[in-house]
């Protein structure tokens, strides 16, 4: 779906403040897939990301009056999803583990770019998906809404209430980490096959 004006944008906004179910509708319908995307890279289940997803829509509506619109609303709703999926997250008892950081050093002198290059498409994708699995649930999202929602630095700031600069140094660190995390699974796989 083609993004609002920021004009068109607030004159629904307007209608969803005046309770119009028509309004409440269309600006569900802008932006429920990015907003479950976000729950979903946070806490990694279809239920749980859906029902997120749902309270951050109530919770925006219910405080509109609070919105500052002269940012963008998707900006706000998103950094109220990824608040939302956070707590969902901590009240959870079930933890991803995370590789300790000398694991990690231990692996990172093994090249990935040649054997990368020589992998088909769906390998690629598979061996990504686990290298970014093994990301903390932060480091998740922040990837997601910059590679694959294709977010700019000051977006993924907003919705995740960082500054611009610690975004741009969290984003460089995350890549630097799923290299290691790559080399970490390709060494495996090599001696898997040995």
């Amino acid at each position: 779906m083609k993004e609002l004006s920021q004009d068109a944008e607030h004159a629904l906004l307007d209608q969803v403040m005046l309770k119009k179910e028509e309004a409440c509708k269309k600006i569900i319908s802008q932006y429920k897939d990015f907003a479950f995307n976000i729950a979903y890279q946070v806490l990694r289940d279809y239920q749980d990301a859906e029902e997120v997803t749902q309270d951050a829509f109530i919770n925006a509506f219910r405080g509109l009056k609070n919105f500052n619109r002269k940012s963008k609303f998707s900006s706000w709703l998103y950094r109220i999803t990824f608040n939302s999926a956070l707590g969902k997250l901590r009240k959870r008892k079930n933890r991803y583990s995370e590789l300790s950081e000398v694991e990690c050093q231990n692996v990172a002198s093994i090249p990935v770019e040649d054997t990368l290059a020589e992998m088909k498409s769906h390998e690629r994708q598979k061996y990504l998906s686990k290298a970014i699995h093994m990301l903390s649930e932060k480091d998740r999202v922040l990837i997601s809404l910059f590679y694959f929602q294709e977010c700019s630095m000051e977006e993924v700031s907003k919705i995740t209430n960082l500054s611009l600069t610690n975004t741009k140094v969290k984003i460089f660190r995350i890549r630097k980490q799923l290299k290691k995390n790559l080399s970490f699974l390709l060494k495996e796989e090599v001696v898997s096959l040995l």
